[in-house]
């Protein structure tokens, strides 16, 4: 999960749920996700965020409980969904045990025994990596190559489905992309993004974002 206590600040959140509100991508993900948990056992998600999938996946009837160390992004999700499924969870604490875990841009395993801890803690796991390097250019191919090598090395039976879906950013002026762009990209790469942004139809401007990831589905001792 996430080491950092307040990442989603008031206005990280307003930008989010504009993108969000033009995009099928939270739709896309958890159809492919639903590919990867089964319907009647009970989800745990860890770094819930601001809780779209968790909302989805309930509504489709998974029995889902999801959890985050970010407490002003469970304030908005709960109040976004108005849904009793959202809670703390201390990134020191244990992991409540539960048939599935979901784990959505939020994880990494660095170590078996790191991946051991996580299965103690449930029957299977899903795991959404993204190929790209937070708000970056570079390729994240080495963390997929080091969680591949991770779960030979441990032996796991493992799945994995690689998946391109668009989530594009919409922006009010060049000024609000000016302020996305400092607060969201890291300062070497925010002259290029800046250069991305181009005029928009529904809204003045866009920054296109295509995303690569992958999503693994982990099994734990007993296997498929």
């Amino acid at each position: 999960m996430r080491t950092g206590m307040s990442w989603w600040s008031d206005e990280r959140i307003a930008w989010y749920e504009k993108a969000a509100g033009c995009s099928s991508f939270h739709r896309s993900l958890v159809s492919a996700l639903e590919r990867h948990l089964l319907i009647g056992s009970p989800v745990l998600e860890l770094g819930c965020g601001l809780g779209y999938c968790a909302q989805l996946l309930h509504g489709d009837g998974y029995s889902i409980k999801a959890t985050d160390i970010d407490r002003n992004a469970l304030r908005r999700a709960s109040e976004r969904t108005g849904l009793d499924i959202f809670s703390y969870l201390d990134a020191d604490g244990p992991i409540p045990y539960t048939d599935q875990l979901l784990m959505v841009f939020s994880g990494h395993i660095g170590s078996a025994a790191e991946l051991d801890g996580y299965l103690s803690r449930c029957r299977r796991m899903a795991m959404v990596i993204s190929h790209h390097r937070g708000q970056g250019f570079q390729t994240r191919e080495s963390r997929r190559a080091l969680l591949l090598g991770i779960l030979r090395e441990a032996g796991c039976a493992y799945d994995e489905e690689e998946l391109a879906l668009s989530f594009d950013q919409p922006l009010d002026s060049r000024e609000d992309a000016m302020a996305f762009v400092r607060t969201c990209y890291p300062a070497e790469c925010q002259e290029r993004v800046l250069s991305m942004v181009e005029e928009g139809t529904a809204s003045p401007y866009i920054l296109r974002n295509r995303k690569m990831m992958s999503i693994f589905t982990i099994y734990g001792k007993e296997g498929r």
